[in-house]
């Protein structure tokens, strides 16, 4: 699976449901089923490696895909940067979180290349970073739901 969207130039999260009970429970929600290599895109998904089914699926996700900035990230002036001030701290980092998720997106829609990589792998571990932050911290119900990127989730 991984080959198949690495040679296509296709971003995604792998996840692991054997050692993250969070993707365990969203795969189980999302087809009902423990079953694995799932690729995920929003709410359609295809199970198992099926090169025909999921040609069709990124196909139609490159449709939808923008690549319209987040946010003021285009602007010179930031505005109120990259998180909304809240009263909490968990809303501020499911803020933050949700904001770096939408410029994982966004740098997807750009294309690929080292550079693009590069960014997104930084953003992928200052996302996890966070997270986890949440979570150790007991804040599992704040953290904000994945934009329509593609994820694999492996056992």
């Amino acid at each position: 699976m991984r080959e198949f969207l690495s040679a296509r130039n296709i971003s995604f999260v792998e996840r692991n449901i054997r050692l993250d009970p969070q993707a365990r429970a969203e795969l189980l929600a999302l087809t009902g089923e423990l079953v694995v290599p799932v690729v995920a895109v929003g709410e359609r998904y295809v199970v198992g490696y099926d090169p025909e089914q999921l040609e069709s699926l990124l196909l139609a996700t490159e449709k939808k895909i923008s690549a319209l900035p987040p946010r003021d990230s285009a602007l010179l002036e930031q505005g109120e940067m990259a998180v909304h001030v809240a009263d909490d701290l968990a809303t501020m980092i499911g803020d933050l979180i949700r904001r770096i998720r939408e410029e994982q997106a966004y740098n997807a829609a750009k294309g690929s290349g080292p550079y693009r990589q590069g960014i997104h792998d930084g953003l992928r571990f200052a996302e996890d970073a966070l997270v986890a932050i949440l979570q150790q911290h007991g804040h599992g119900a704040e953290i904000p739901g994945s934009p329509d990127l593609p994820r694999q989730m492996d056992a």
